[in-house]
């Protein structure tokens, strides 16, 4: 069986551990998230990472997203952009989505 490809983009506390889940089950994982800092420390153990703003179509289709099984959207506090990538990965035709939004309502 073909092993799986992930995508998790947004690298707060929740993204970090979902990757290092994946990581763990032997997964292909790309990290996205537009603060390099995160992920720097990230891509030691991500198979790919890359800084960039999930909300911008043509960056997202250039990395290949469209290639990944699936992809879970974990930008935490920043509501439009979690619509918004969410949005765009329909509108790319990706599979599989799963999001994870903090916010009260």
């Amino acid at each position: 069986m073909a092993k799986k490809s992930f995508a998790v983009i947004g690298l707060g506390r929740f993204g970090q551990s979902v990757v290092e889940e994946l990581i763990e089950k032997k997964a292909d994982v790309l990290v996205i998230d537009n603060n390099p800092d995160r992920i720097a420390k990230m891509s030691k153990i991500a198979t790919h990472a890359v800084t960039l703003d999930s909300t911008d179509t043509q960056a997202l289709k250039e990395v290949g997203i469209t290639n990944i099984d699936h992809v879970v959207v974990a930008i935490g506090k920043d509501l439009q952009s979690s619509i918004m990538t969410t949005l765009i990965l329909k509108d790319l035709g990706v599979k599989f989505i799963t999001v994870k939004v903090q916010n009260q309502d």
